[in-house]
């Protein structure tokens, strides 16, 4: 058997530091900061609620959304919360990537 006695090695199978690398997934890092991605449902003018792959425990700083579509459309993101925030679109009918980063 081997056994980890110290070292950042050790670090990747800390629960404290998880992640799941999945299409909508997480990463926490030692400091406590917690990124996160995925992608919206589909958007509209009107906020659609987007909720994240794990709660942020403290709150989420910022969101990040790219426009997937190859058309001149403007994605932003309001209400965040710990849990979820609002995505819109200046013309709806499509999904979007985001990035969001808390702690």
């Amino acid at each position: 058997t081997w056994r980890i006695v110290g070292g950042s090695l050790a670090l990747r199978y800390a629960s404290l530091f998880g992640s799941s690398l999945a299409a909508s997934g997480f990463q926490k890092l030692p400091s406590g900061v917690i990124i996160q991605w995925g992608v919206t449902p589909t958007l509209s003018t009107t906020a659609v609620a987007v909720t994240f792959p794990i709660a942020f425990p403290t709150a989420c700083r910022a969101v990040s959304l790219t426009n997937t579509t190859a058309s001149a459309i403007t994605v932003g993101a309001t209400s965040l919360t710990a849990s979820s925030f609002s995505g819109w679109a200046s013309a709806g009918g499509n999904a979007h990537n985001y990035v969001a980063i808390g702690y």
